[in-house]
C-alpha cells in the first residue's frame, strides 16, 4: 500500500469514528434529558402526594391517628411473628 492510500485510509477512519462519537453523544445527550424529565415528573407526583396526605390528615385528624396506630399494629404483629418462627 502507498502512503496515500494509507492517509486516505486514515483520514476516512477518522472521519468515520467522528461521526459515530457525534451519534454516541447525541444519544446520550437525549437519555439524559429524558431520564433528567422522568424525575422531574415522579418528584412533581410524590410531592403532590405528600400534600394531599397532609390535608388529609388536617382534614380527618382522628381517622388519620387511628389508620397509623392500625398499621404499626399490624407491622408490630407481622415482625413478632417472623421472629418468633426463627
Amino acid at each position: 500500500m502507498s502512503a496515500p492510500n494509507l492517509q486516505e485510509m486514515s483520514d476516512s477512519a477518522a472521519a468515520a469514528i467522528g461521526t459515530v462519537a457525534e451519534t454516541v453523544r447525541d444519544c446520550a445527550q437525549h437519555a439524559s434529558e429524558s431520564v433528567q424529565h422522568t424525575a422531574k415528573q415522579a418528584a412533581d407526583q410524590m410531592r403532590a402526594g405528600y400534600d394531599e396526605a397532609g390535608r388529609l390528615v388536617r382534614s380527618r385528624p382522628g381517622e388519620s391517628l387511628l389508620v397509623c396506630f392500625g398499621v404499626g399494629l399490624i407491622a408490630g404483629v407481622v415482625i413478632a411473628m417472623s421472629l418468633r418462627s426463627r
